[in-house]
């Protein structure tokens, strides 16, 4: 298989335990990912990346609860994300997952509405999804919640945290915000 302008080959390759190894080179024959999965005393399965599209690996996406929510979309079973699907989510529910990390939420930069109440979220970035116009956030463990680039917000609900501290200034699109039982001592709405 040889890669076109815009591609990266990848050899796969998985044990019989699942766990995987990727190679990425310019170019793979089919021939060549044969003779590293012989050597490796694997199977090997050869997939073409293209520019954009990314893993849906422990590297991307730390959590193995949002990994496998991620596996469980059409979008995500095949373990990879193309551009074109990246940019064609617009809707994430991923509430009551058991889910302690959403990096790897960065990607999805068409990003409308995410939605991941109920979970054991210490952390939640979402200075990259700047087309969120919904946030719904609360019961989980959240100390900080820099919504800054979010302009385009228009509903935050992020009840029941440990915010300190909310500063929504700069949402000045925002219309509902829901922020009770949390440790807020600031509290900063101006326009």
């Amino acid at each position: 298989l040889a890669a076109q302008t815009d591609y990266t080959a990848y050899a796969l390759l998985e044990d019989t335990t699942g766990n995987r190894s990727t190679i990425a080179a310019k170019e793979f024959t089919t021939e060549g990912v044969a003779v590293l999965a012989s050597e490796a005393n694997l199977p090997a399965v050869v997939q073409v990346m293209g520019a954009g599209d990314i893993d849906i690996n422990e590297t991307n996406f730390p959590d193995a609860s949002f990994r496998a929510w991620l596996h469980a979309q059409t979008y995500g079973s095949d373990d990879i994300l193309t551009a074109e699907e990246i940019a064609a989510i617009t809707f994430i529910n991923v509430s009551d997952q058991n889910i302690s990390d959403l990096m790897g939420i960065e990607c999805f930069t068409a990003l409308t509405e995410l939605e991941c109440s109920n979970n054991q979220l210490t952390a939640l970035d979402v200075s990259k999804n700047t087309a969120l116009m919904g946030l719904f956030c609360s019961d989980n463990q959240l100390t900080a919640l820099d919504v800054s680039n979010n302009t385009a917000l228009t509903k935050l609900s992020c009840d029941r945290n440990q915010l300190v501290a909310l500063d929504v200034s700069k949402n000045t699109s925002l219309t509902t915000l829901s922020c009770s039982n949390n440790q807020l001592t600031a509290l900063n709405l101006s326009k």
